[in-house]
């Protein structure tokens, strides 16, 4: 286990380095732009039938943790509520 903190650890450092390097990477040039997307529900009766909140909460909550198990912070913007008090 201790091991496994260590390798941890050596990764966030790692990647904590590479984020601070990239404003420099970062270099200004020509903007192409490719697409606009407006992502909305669905009206379609039958599809809102199956969606289940329970099973998206369990898919949130698996998601979620895999992530903070690799290390990262994770902040729930799911709501305006949420989003806005971020």
């Amino acid at each position: 286990m201790k091991q496994r903190q260590q390798e941890l650890a050596q990764r966030k450092e790692e990647a904590l380095a590479v984020i601070e390097r990239e404003p420099i990477l970062v270099v200004p040039g020509k903007i192409t732009f490719l697409a606009h997307a407006l992502v909305v529900p669905s009206n379609d009766p039958e599809e809102c039938m199956r969606y289940d909140a329970d099973v998206e909460a369990t898919a949130v909550r698996i998601a979620r943790a895999h992530e903070e198990a690799l290390g990262a912070t994770v902040i729930d913007v799911s709501t305006a509520e949420r989003a806005v008090s971020y």
